[in-house]
């Protein structure tokens, strides 16, 4: 639909908003970096810092607007009876038959220090956002709507009707129902008419269906979909499946009514404690929970993450005063070969549940670090607390009916006092991960291993930028040492017990563990040109020691293993992290060009452009070789990346532009498909890395 084929009403609406709204003229609104990155009128001296989106490195500026727009409207009135995307079922089909079997998921503002600072027109923070009136949580509210209309329009998307579900029971009416007086209860009443086309019965059950078996790793590994049943599960967390479902379509007018349901599900909750304080302890409220803070944290939109960030604490504090954490929530249950009907549906169903708290409380953790390492803030949980055990076999949660479930039971727990370690016990023990490979589930054990040794990788960060350069009674440089050398060897001992779990979150512990992101951020200007002078010493240090060489090895590394990962994968977490990398890169060759030009230095301005013979590349991508090891220790050999795509040729770590476009064309594809969109977060991540390719910076 044209801008002239639009209700005179709604364009008249627009317009007034258009002309009092402060517009900016590029979709990203800050970005640090060098001096000359930003022009001296851009709009990031303009506006305040964060405004509706997060600033600094991160400055969001697409799919900001949540309002449905005219076009988003006559779309989403085709999507309740058709569906604008498609999507290979990771699970089998479903039995036409058996109300409990269901098929197995296998998924899972700164100072102007002249025109060499590095600081001119940069913002004064990251992910800030900066209140302003009228953002609110009513202000998505007319996105929930789904008006009719009689003629239907097509969608840019292709639409496909969606045949393969992962349960076989379809929503209904009367829990429709359920769920739009949730939607009713948190409206206000000025609006109500958007409400009166509320999303069909077929709609929400193909955004549930889509979160539950689509192709993109959702909700599978810790909500139990064999046993799910939507007519009977609390309409909140079907609400927040819809929400988490219409989010990761690749459709934006989807993605507009996902967002608005999410804000929906976040005011109900903290109302449904209230009124009903046993609440606090269900298990599908605090799921709901758990999904509403997944959607926030990764909407590229500031406000929704600084909210999820905050709302984290609440979740947490229920999972922990409820016992979750503790080891004797979770009784070993005794299962006998003459259990049958009833008493072996009741004793399944009981495990199914203290199975679901015990992965909702490591996926907690896993949001939780996820949160740490995208946010640069302290982990909320202690790694020495998580005294649960571990996850149990994933067959077992696949499992699709009791007696099948029985059978595998009893073959893993043959003398049914198998006692399952805990989180905390292999930290302490990483032997523990192998030793009981057989009775739980490996991957969710090793991320989760991974993700608590994140809270000592932090710890170690933020001992360095303590200690560094400051008179202290600490033996800093004892201290320091001891604990690198212990994470070291701690990292190197999981590499060679499980290469292939989690290697993304491996990498990312490694870079983080040889790289402060924090000081790369204030090098870049991030708060100034006295903060970006104050950190010169340790960027330089850094920048010509080994730790600095091991920071881009794992970096690159880590972008070898997101070329590996399933089409739709890299978004959210992975993205964030295949950022970071991108940034060790450039503030490697950045630091190395801007720090060391003098001629007693192998990279100063004069010699970084020599062609080097290509016997001296060092692939930073590529398995571990001699060339490497020389690299690493003795600083022998160009550091070098292959191409994104076979036919391009090598590109060597001092072609900033050419390494980030290397980067940025490994991250659109990773996230979505030819001639669809990217996540939000992705478009935002891709904005900042092309200005990033853009600047120059020698």
């Amino acid at each position: 639909m044209t801008r002239t084929q639009q209700p005179a009403a709604e364009r008249d609406r627009r317009d007034h908003i258009n002309r009092n709204t402060p517009q900016p003229r590029h979709g990203l609104g800050h970005l640090p970096g060098v001096v000359d990155l930003l022009p001296s009128g851009s709009f990031a001296a303009e506006l305040p810092s964060g405004t509706l989106t997060p600033s600094g490195l991160l400055g969001f500026g697409f799919e900001t607007d949540l309002d449905l727009s005219a076009i988003d409207l006559n779309f989403l009135d085709t999507y309740n009876t058709q569906v604008p995307f498609e999507y290979e079922n990771l699970v089998g089909q479903i039995p036409a038959q058996g109300a409990d079997t269901t098929d197995q998921n296998s998924g899972k503002h700164g100072d102007d220090g002249g025109s060499n600072s590095l600081s001119k027109h940069l913002p004064q923070s990251i992910w800030r956002f900066v209140p302003v009136p009228g953002i609110h949580a009513y202000t998505d509210q007319a996105n929930l709507s789904v008006p009719t209309q009689e003629q239907i329009v097509g969608s840019p998307e292709s639409f496909a009707d969606v045949s393969r579900r992962a349960t076989s029971e379809k929503l209904d009416s009367p829990t429709r129902d359920k769920i739009f007086t949730i939607v009713l209860s948190q409206v206000k009443s000025p609006i109500l008419p958007a409400v009166s086309a509320f999303p069909s019965v077929e709609l929400l059950d193909k955004l549930i269906q889509f979160f539950l078996a689509g192709p993109i790793p959702t909700g599978g590994s810790w909500i139990h979909t064999s046993s799910f049943r939507p007519k009977r599960a609390r309409p909140e967390l079907l609400l927040a499946i819809a929400a988490a479902g219409a989010v990761l379509t690749p459709d934006r007018s989807l993605r507009k009514l996902g967002f608005a349901i999410e804000e929906v599900v976040r005011n109900h909750l903290p109302v449904a404690f209230e009124s009903d304080n046993t609440l606090i302890r269900d298990l599908e409220m605090l799921q709901a929970y758990m999904l509403h803070l997944g959607i926030g944290l990764w909407s590229g939109n500031s406000r929704k993450m600084e909210i999820a960030e905050s709302f984290q604490l609440p979740l947490l504090t229920m999972l922990r005063r409820g016992g979750r954490l503790k080891r004797s929530s979770y009784p070993i249950l005794t299962v006998a070969a003459d259990d049958k009907d009833l008493v072996l549906d009741n004793k399944w169903r009981a495990w199914v549940e203290q199975e679901s708290f015990k992965r909702l409380a490591y996926r907690l953790l896993s949001h939780e670090a996820q949160a740490s390492m995208s946010l640069l803030v302290g982990p909320l949980i202690s790694y020495s607390e998580l005294e649960l055990p571990l996850p149990e076999p994933q067959d077992l949660w696949s499992a699709t009916s009791a007696q099948e479930w029985k059978i595998l039971y009893r073959a893993k727990y043959e003398n049914d006092s198998t006692r399952i370690p805990s989180l905390a016990e292999c930290v302490a023990n990483p032997e523990l991960l192998q030793s009981n490979e057989a009775v739980i589930d490996l991957e969710l054990s090793c991320a989760a291993f991974l993700y608590a040794l994140w809270g000592m990788v932090w710890e170690y960060r933020k001992l360095s930028l303590l200690c560094y350069g400051k008179k202290t009674l600490w033996d800093s440089n004892l201290m320091l040492m001891t604990r690198y050398q212990e994470l070291a060897k701690i990292f190197d001992y999981y590499r060679l017990r499980h290469a292939t779990e989690s290697t993304l979150l491996l990498e990312s512990n490694l870079m983080h563990l040889h790289m402060s992101l924090e000081e790369v951020q204030l090098f870049c200007g991030l708060e100034g040109q006295e903060e970006s002078r104050r950190v010169h010493p340790s960027i330089k240090e850094w920048a010509s020691s080994k730790t600095s060489r091991l920071a881009v090895w794992h970096a690159g590394q880590l972008l070898r293993a997101t070329r590996g990962l399933p089409p739709m994968h890299l978004r959210d977490f992975y993205a964030i992290i295949l950022f970071h990398a991108s940034l060790a890169f450039w503030a490697y060759t950045l630091a190395s060009r801007m720090l060391f030009q003098d001629s007693n230095s192998r990279m100063a301005a004069g010699s970084i452009s020599l062609v080097v013979p290509p016997q001296q590349a060092v692939w930073l991508d590529d398995e571990e070789t001699a060339a490497t090891y020389r690299y690493i220790s003795f600083n022998h050999g160009m550091p070098t990346l292959h191409g994104s795509r076979a036919d391009m040729a090598p590109i060597q770590l001092d072609d900033a532009p050419g390494i980030m476009t290397t980067m940025i064309e490994t991250m659109k594809r990773g996230d979505g498909e030819p001639f669809r969109p990217n996540s939000p977060l992705v478009e935002n991540l891709l904005s900042v890395m092309e200005r990033l390719r853009d600047t120059k910076i020698g």
